[in-house]
């Protein structure tokens, strides 16, 4: 097994064990954790019914942030990064070279875009639907 079969094995599994959890849900969350909600919604509705004035800039502040959010959403690509930890440069007695390394991020580009071979094969809960 070489070292980008791995680490593709390494995401899939990091993938399962997330999605399988969001979808199942996590047992050892709490089943009521309503005591730990944060009350700043309270507190900023009753600060903003007795000062009008940062009420009114709070709203002007939201425009400007709607407007920005606006302006910037452009068709252009979106860079998410990604490390690859190599400890040294062995691993399981073999080198562990960039091409590798490279090799192994454009394969997961490949399967981010559907370009894989594979791609209709994938289960509809890790397909992003």
């Amino acid at each position: 097994m070489n070292v980008l079969q791995i680490i593709l094995q390494l995401i899939i599994l990091w993938l399962t064990i997330s999605i399988n959890e969001s979808v199942t849900g996590n047992k050892t969350k709490q089943e009521d954790p309503s005591s730990l909600h944060c009350h700043a919604d309270h507190g900023m509705k009753v600060h903003y019914h007795k000062n009008e004035k940062s009420f009114k800039e709070m709203q002007r502040f939201e425009i400007r942030t709607r407007q920005l959010i606006t302006s910037r959403r452009i068709s252009k690509p979106y860079v998410i990064p990604v490390v690859f930890h190599a400890h040294g440069t062995n691993f399981a007695g073999h080198l562990v070279y960039d091409a590798t390394i490279i090799n192994a991020l454009e394969k997961l580009n490949d399967n981010f875009h559907g370009l894989s071979t594979d791609y209709n094969t994938v289960h509809s809960v890790f397909q992003g639907n």
